[in-house]
């Protein structure tokens, strides 16, 4: 300090001070701070400029700068050391309305600094202001007091007239008063004030703009606090923002909102002029110091730079909030909502419920070290908080790109983050197109997953980056500073194994990615990954090398390949929601986003909900600012697929009401609601439960939906496999509490056990478990795609008891051969008496020796395969006590519905009723859902959903009968005569707009190709011939393709595997024939295979059973090696 008087006192009479530095800076920061601080302070007192070396080539240069700096106000002016009222003219225009708002809720403010001062610097000038303020103020108080009379009376006029013209003249007036009285120590006091301040406290404001502060304003900010002065920091953002960057202007509020003693509010003038305007008031009324961020993007046109604000605030990316430590001292979002950046922000439950707490459990002091301090002094829930953030903030920042048209390369780039974060990296990550190439160069440390579309092509999210990097030029930007790697993905196989076309266009788009950023200069971290579908772990295979180069490349020591860990998430996230529960309430009340917590997604499928979002929209939504159009399906429980006309008319009421006006009849025999939005879910759910029916277990991981031949008054004993189907539903059902207190509003009676789960226990089963009940010779359940099935054995015209089959499922993942669909095996006998047992014994198994480690191996076909199905039947019956006895002999010729009339064994009839992919739902020309609506009204007997989508009207008396064929002549487009047998046969799942797993079209696009190829089946003679048909938008197979006669599982836009060679009464799997196929080349590939079949096929042989005959495909006999051998 001593050493800064000196220059201070060599200073004396200097007007202006240049320092030149390099252009690291820091000199005139210090320099400046220095001076500023002293007091008394030097008069006259210097301003001070700055000169960058890196900009002055030449002596001249140096002139001219000076010159220019001696002359007026250059670029880079500090401003002055003192403060001073500066003209909102002369600061951006982002800041002119906050300026506005402090001239006109406090009069005296002093806004510092000026233009391109640095706020380190204008926190020392204002500190050393206060306490001469602070002492002026004291000592002309005191004069005043002392001298009485005429001193008082002008202090006193002075001061009321502070603000209006002439202020200097009235200055001048108080001098020779003051001087005549021989006050002279008061007159210093008075102009230490100034003539514009009076007597009134001055509210200190130092004001910046993000990128226009020469220092680091997190110094200034935490020797504010440290302070604990009534001086204000406003600093504005003007770029707009990436919601996905991990460090943005606003995080600087976060260390005064732990402090705890400090005003701070998040604004937008452009969002909300009101928010604005109170956060300025409030922080400049606040008697210590304050903080407000404030976004004001700055755009081509100001209109746009309004709707950019909005949208920040709207998304949930710059929430608008006050916080007062004073009062209650809670943290209150006041507009907008919490994004997922922001929650993660905030450091998620940890964070937001230390900012509730009125005043945080930190320590008063950041002085000294912050890091140290939170460390030792708060409590153990801040630190962890702060230590999270604290290493996202000093973490090693990695950009991770992805171009992702199927889904499986942004999985990768979310694993290459979740090991970055193991590595102490903060990775960020988005699609390649939200990401402008400038903020690329600007990462440094880039890493691209790249899948490949059509003849090489990049995918949609990545276009215009390749675009963009393919026409830069070396020096168009600093790529040289560059580091990358880029892991490129495909199929050697696409356009036919070892052709010169697959050996092309493999993997082009990362291949060309990698080879032009080493053109521009970039360096690579690695050689370029190619992880290929056709490699035994598919895309994994090479994904493990190639990551193991990355971190090395990127200084991690020791890195091996990737194991997986040891307990999964999700079983961890059972464990963890307090039997189902979760934190479904708290996301339920949240009104400022339309989606749920991401855990109480996982647990509310449990509850029979999925969280979704419309597809179709979900681009402009994003383009507009505002999140995606939430809304949840809701899957019912029930057994069988029986329903009463009054549950029909129920469900027809909550569609319209709560859901989006159709209903869905799905492949698990029940119903589906679309479109519910979350303030409508409980009354939804409410609704259901007033029409005696639930969703309990109809998702999740237990035993879902059990499904059952769907009339069960064909006979006796269809009736007794149904009431077998009910009781073994029931028996399965978890026995937690949660879905009746979160949905019904029921509270627990008193008890002094605790809650468990006596057959799931907390962490209940590995995956999703399917059962099913079928009857010989009618297989419309599909059994074999089923975990669990019970197979009805007759004898004498009795229900004797079951063949159990095990080991169905028909999951399986583009590109991963180690996943795969199965048809289950039968496993042996049991008596009806014991089959219950036998069921629950052969979940338990299941529910022991399942995968928990990997979702994608947890099914029981993999724990089959693994252990073999002798091993699976001993563990069986070592738990039931006895041995099963061998298989009795059975048959299914079909797995189709029975359309048209059928009887019943009580002397009743049925219908069944074609209802297009089981969607109900009023159309121009035919108005489904209103007629069934008035079928329900009279109709005396059962409504019987079909696994196969379609609607059986059950018990139709011979009185009632006349009355239903007038009904169905009113609305012929429910009778099956109308259709082929094709259409008749075919079956889709819901995929687009509302499926989150949809690679492709399903539902909506199937009837639409149907036509098409019912053309060729009509031309070859085929109209009438059913052949089962059935499509899906991705591969996880819930309309059950892979045992279709001819199946379309998507796989990208527009873009479809396609699979034969199932058999009709679904005993067969399928097997692929060709890959991604579009439209056109479907109807090329299957043209001549149909009119081959007309003209070739054996008496009775059906499409399935000819395409394996004739070479199209193979048999698949062992799903494990038949179904990827190609």
């Amino acid at each position: 300090m001593e050493a800064v008087k000196g220059l201070a006192e060599a200073l004396r009479g200097v007007e202006k001070v240049v320092v030149v530095e390099d252009g690291f800076g820091g000199v005139h920061e210090s320099l400046s701070l220095a001076l500023a601080s002293l007091t008394p302070r030097p008069s006259p007192f210097p301003s001070v400029h700055r000169a960058r070396a890196l900009h002055v080539e030449g002596a001249s240069d140096v002139d001219a700068f000076v010159e220019h700096t001696l002359a007026g106000t250059p670029p880079n002016h500090l401003g002055h050391a003192h403060p001073v009222s500066v003209p909102a003219g002369s600061h951006p225009a982002p800041l002119h309305p906050y300026l506005s708002i402090l001239h006109r809720v406090h009069p005296t403010t002093l806004v510092l600094p000026a233009p391109g001062t640095p706020s380190v610097f204008a926190l020392g000038a204002s500190v050393a202001h206060v306490a001469r303020w602070r002492a002026a103020a004291k000592a002309a108080r005191e004069a005043a007091s002392s001298k009485g009379g005429e001193v008082e009376s002008v202090i006193r006029e002075w001061q009321e007239g502070a603000d209006e013209a002439g202020g200097a003249e009235r200055l001048k007036k108080v001098e020779a008063v003051l001087g005549k009285h021989s006050a002279q120590g008061v007159v210093e006091a008075v102009r230490e004030l100034g003539g514009r301040a009076g007597l009134e406290r001055p509210a200190w404001w130092i004001v910046g703009v993000e990128g226009e502060d020469s220092s680091d304003p997190s110094t200034a900010l935490h020797t504010l606090l440290a302070s604990g002065l009534p001086i204000k920091l406003l600093l504005l953002t003007t770029t707009p923002i990436d919601p996905s960057a991990l460090i943005r202007p606003k995080d600087i509020a976060l260390p005064a909102l732990l402090h705890g003693t400090a005003y701070v509010a998040s604004t937008s003038h452009s969002a909300n002029p009101v928010h604005a305007h109170d956060a300025v008031a409030e922080a400049a009324a606040f008697p210590g110091p304050a903080v407000v961020v404030a976004y004001e993007p700055k755009l081509a046109k100001r209109s746009e730079g309004v709707k950019e604000a909005k949208k920040g605030v709207e998304e949930g990316y710059w929430p608008l909030y006050r916080w007062d430590p004073r009062g209650d001292g809670k943290w209150k979002l006041e507009a907008g909502k919490i994004s997922r950046q922001v929650e993660k922000w905030l450091g998620r439950e940890e964070q937001l419920s230390l900012l509730s707490k009125p005043k945080p459990d930190l320590p008063a002091s950041f002085a000294s070290s912050l890091e140290k301090d939170l460390t030792h002094a708060a409590s153990a829930a801040s630190a962890r908080a702060y230590e999270r953030l604290m290493a996202s903030l000093s973490a090693t920042p990695l950009l991770i790109l992805y171009g992702s048209d199927n889904g499986a390369a942004s999985s990768v780039a979310k694993r290459i983050a979740a090991q970055g974060r193991k590595f102490k990296f903060a990775p960020r990550i988005a699609a390649a197109d939200e990401v402008p190439i400038e903020s690329v160069v600007e990462a440094r440390k880039v890493v691209y997953v790249v899948s490949t579309a059509g003849q090489g092509e990049f995918p949609a999210n990545a276009k215009e980056t390749w675009k963009a990097i393919a026409k830069s030029k070396k020096d168009e930007f600093a790529w040289g500073d560059v580091e990358f790697s880029v892991f490129g993905m495909g199929d050697s196989a696409y356009w036919g194994k070892g052709t010169v076309e697959s050996e092309k266009y493999f993997a082009k788009s990362g291949k060309d990615l990698h080879e032009k950023l080493v053109a521009l200069g970039a360096k690579p971290l690695t050689q370029c990954g190619l992880g290929d579908d056709q490699a035994a772990d598919g895309y994994l295979t090479a994904f493990q090398t190639w990551s193991v180069d990355l971190w090395t490349s990127l200084g991690v020591e020791g890195v091996g390949p990737e194991a997986e860990p040891a307990v999964a998430p999700d079983d961890s996230i059972k464990e963890a929601s307090n039997f189902l529960r979760g934190s479904i309430k708290e996301s339920l009340a949240d009104e400022t986003t339309g989606a749920v917590a991401e855990l109480d997604t996982k647990m509310m499928k449990f509850h029979g909900i999925y969280q979704q979002d419309d597809r179709d929209i979900r681009d402009s939504r994003k383009h507009e600012g505002l999140e995606p159009a939430f809304s949840f399906m809701i899957r019912v429980r029930l057994p069988g697929g029986v329903s009463t006309p009054e549950q029909w008319l129920a469900m027809d009421k909550i569609a319209d009401e709560r859901a989006n006006g159709t209903l869905k009849i799905t492949t698990r025999q029940t119903f589906q609601l679309h479109g519910v939005v979350k303030h409508n879910l409980k009354k939804a759910m409410q609704g259901i439960n007033s029409a005696l029916m639930d969703t309990i277990a109809a998702c999740g991981d237990v035993n879902r939906n059990v499904t059952c031949n769907p009339n069960p008054y064909q006979t006796e004993f269809h009736h007794e496999a149904y009431e077998f189907s009910k009781k073994f539903s029931e028996a399965l059902l978890p026995r937690t509490n949660a879905y009746h207190e979160i949905w019904l509003d029921k509270t627990l009676v008193a008890t002094t056990q605790e809650e468990e789960e006596p057959f799931y226990g907390a962490t209940y089963l590995p995956r999703k478990f399917k059962c099913a009940v079928a009857i010989p010779p009618n297989n419309d359940v599909d059994i074999f795609t089923n975990d669990l099935g019970f197979v009805g054995i007759i004898e004498h015209g009795k229900l004797v008891g079951f063949n159990l089959t095990v080991g169905g499922g028909m999951g399986a993942t583009h590109g991963n051969k180690k996943t795969y669909p199965r048809l289950g095996d039968v496993l042996g006998y049991v008596s009806k008496e014991h089959a219950i047992a036998a069921g629950k014994e052969v979940i338990a198994v299941q529910r022991d020796y399942g995968d928990r480690t990997n979702r994608k191996h947890a099914r029981l076909k993999y724990t089959i395969d693994d252990r073999g199905l002798d091993w699976f039947r001993g563990e069986v019956e070592k738990r039931l006590g006895f041995k099963l006895q061998p298989a009795k002999p059975f048959e299914f010729t079909e797995n189709g519905d029975r359309f048209g009339w059928t009887s019943n064994y009580d002397g009743t009839h049925n219908f069944c009723l074609f209802i297009e992919n089981g969607r109900v739902h009023d159309v121009d020309g035919f108005p489904m859902k209103t007629a069934l609506r008035e079928l329900a009204g009279w109709h005396k007997g059962d409504f019987r959903l079909t696994t196969n989508q379609h609607l059986i009207i059950s018990r139709i008396s011979n009185a009632e009968k006349p009355k239903f064929e007038q009904w169905l002549a009113k609305y012929p487009q429910f009778d099956p005569k109308k259709y082929s047998g094709a259409r008749l046969f075919a079956a889709a799942c819901v995929a687009l707009p509302t499926c989150a797993l949809a690679f492709a079209e399903s539902e909506r696009y199937l009837p639409h190709l149907v036509t098409k190829l019912e053309n060729v089946l009509e031309e070859s003679g085929l109209r009438n011939d059913a052949i089962v048909i059935r499509m899906t938008g991705c591969p996880n197979g819930c309309a059950r393709p892979y045992n279709a006669e001819l199946a379309f599982v998507g796989k990208a836009p527009g873009s479809y595997n396609v699979l034969m060679g199932g058999a009709f009464n679904g005993s067969r799997l399928a097997k692929l024939y060709k890959e991604s196929l579009g439209e056109e080349e479907i109807l090329k590939e299957l043209t001549p295979i149909i009119k081959r079949y007309a003209l070739e096929r054996k008496s009775g042989e059906k499409f399935g059973d000819f395409v394996i005959r004739a070479g199209y495909v193979k048999r698949v006999v062992v799903a494990k090696t038949d179904f990827h051998d190609f």
